[in-house]
């Protein structure tokens, strides 16, 4: 008994399905949408309210000790910065770290290569 195919055209009709099911990279999926950016920036800008809110707390403690600290933040650097200031003069007697320091760290950040 004969199906009406030969073995050779069975095997190229298996071929041609093969080849027509084959990804040919002209369906590309599509990709995973980006996390959204909102609840980043949220969290970012409750961490620096709660960085302003210390370094107020601990201005308005050093006032109440009759002590002149001032405690600050670089904001290029994003480190915190302490000067003990002369009641009297109101010069800056120390500062913790010291100009030096954060300009040679504002010269290294400069220096970094970007992402």
């Amino acid at each position: 008994i004969r199906t009406g195919r030969t073995q050779v055209e069975a095997g190229r009709a298996a071929g041609e399905t093969a080849e027509n099911s084959q990804d040919t990279g002209r369906n590309v999926p599509e990709q995973a949408p980006e996390a959204p950016i909102e609840p980043i920036r949220k969290r970012v800008l409750a961490i620096d309210q709660q960085i302003e809110h210390a370094v107020a707390s601990l201005n308005e403690y050093s006032r109440s000790m009759q002590r002149e600290l001032e405690f600050s933040i670089d904001r290029e650097l994003g480190r915190p910065i302490v000067q003990v200031i002369d009641q009297r003069t109101k010069e800056v007697i120390r500062q913790i770290p010291n100009d030096v320091t954060l300009n040679l760290a504002r010269n290294l950040q400069s220096d970094a290569p970007g992402p």
